[in-house]
């Protein structure tokens, strides 16, 4: 992310730098995914053709080339830069094909996986795999919250992070799945350093399957008629902003 700039200039100059599907370098995106033959997911500054709404969104892009999902991030506030973005408002799962078969995909962005409830919205859409673009200093507070998120939802995650000199990295995936009772069992994925590197790593998608059949989280015992109260937009001190989206 840039920092949102204050003189109207520089505002049209950060502006036009947004995209759209079937823009120039948006195609160019399309094209590298089949030029490799690999899915990846690319995060950009989307605006309609007139440059007059602005989102802050993933894209998850097959190996074929083709866009199977948009991801708008859902959960800004007006602030700095961000006051420009209209938020998103859907929380879709795609199946994404791989050399082992599909597995069912959702995405966050940054901020939104401090909210236990779009993980759990993607979850309850079907999603086993969710990608996360992510653009702040991560500490041992959020990278747990982050593993949280897949052990409560019986899903795999994965963040990405910009490296030094920009953020700290800290890239990490975690598996969803629980050891069982005297197994070895280490549920990181992958989990990096502060510099610049590529990593890969597996998911094993048959035994998170089968431990999402078993299992006691996700969505197996949970009771709905309970939570109501989290639906309503009702905030008390001290949790009101001026600055808040609702």
């Amino acid at each position: 992310y840039s920092a949102y700039p204050e003189d109207e200039s520089d505002v049209t100059a950060w502006e036009s730098k947004s995209i759209w599907a079937g823009h120039e370098l948006y195609e160019k995106y399309l094209g590298l995914a089949r030029e490799v033959g690999v899915a990846f997911v690319f995060t950009f500054l989307e605006s309609n053709k007139e440059r007059i709404e602005f989102y802050n969104t993933a894209e998850v892009i097959d190996k074929k080339g083709e866009s199977i999902l948009r991801y708008r991030k859902t959960h800004t506030v007006d602030k700095g830069w961000e006051s420009m973005f209209v938020a998103g408002e859907s929380f879709d799962v795609a199946e994404l094909e791989t050399t082992n078969g599909m597995i069912k995909v959702g995405v966050m962005i940054c901020y939104d996986r401090e909210f236990p409830e779009v993980a759990r919205l993607l979850m309850l859409e079907g999603a086993e795999l969710i990608l996360t673009p992510n653009a702040c200093n991560l500490e041992d507070d959020r990278i747990a919250q982050f593993q949280t998120r897949a052990s409560e939802n019986m899903l795999a995650v994965a963040m990405v992070n910009y490296p030094k000199p920009k953020l700290n990295g800290m890239s990490v995936a975690f598996d969803g799945m629980r050891k069982k009772k005297g197994e070895e069992y280490n549920p990181i994925l992958v989990k990096l350093g502060d510099e610049e590197e590529i990593a890969i790593t597996k998911i094993d998608i048959e035994a998170l399957r089968a431990y999402r059949g078993r299992g006691i989280l996700g969505d197996t015992y949970r009771r709905p008629h309970l939570y109501k109260k989290l639906s309503e937009n009702n905030p008390k001190p001290p949790f009101i902003r001026k600055n808040a989206r609702r």
